[in-house]
């Protein structure tokens, strides 16, 4: 059976805090130059090709003004398990995880505690044990 893992994925513009949809520079929801170099040096230690980085970094305007992919009735028809992890300080906001969960029957959330946008994925080790539907 096929899972999913959806981390920091909102389905509406409205699932964003609004301090990141109009950038506030000030918002600490927004990265700053430390998170940039944290994230710099977790990609070139992982990356295939970590001199991509900067060509990453650049798409990333245009694709979170980019259309969100999914609709309410994508969501409802989600059949496989879905994890949606997001940050508590992250892009996301809470309640539209909670709103995804409503509408997918088998999601579940996993809000990870102090965790701001470009940490989530470094942070696994706060996801809770996972239901057996996603361990196998």
């Amino acid at each position: 059976m096929g899972r999913l893992v959806l981390a920091a994925a909102p389905y509406t513009r409205d699932g964003v805090h609004e301090e990141v949809r109009i950038p506030d520079h000030g918002s600490p929801r927004l990265p700053g130059e430390a998170d940039f170099r944290e994230t710099a040096a977790a990609y070139a230690v992982s990356a295939p090709y970590p001199e991509h980085f900067g060509g990453l970094l650049a798409t990333c305007p245009a694709a979170a003004h980019a259309p969100l992919p999914w609709t309410a009735d994508d969501l409802r028809g989600l059949t496989a398990p879905t994890l949606l992890v997001i940050g508590d300080t992250g892009f996301v906001r809470v309640e539209h995880a909670a709103e995804v969960q409503r509408l997918s029957p088998r999601s579940r959330p996993a809000v990870l505690p102090a965790t701001p946008h470009l940490t989530l994925l470094r942070r696994t080790s706060l996801l809770p044990p996972l239901p057996d539907e996603f361990v196998g």
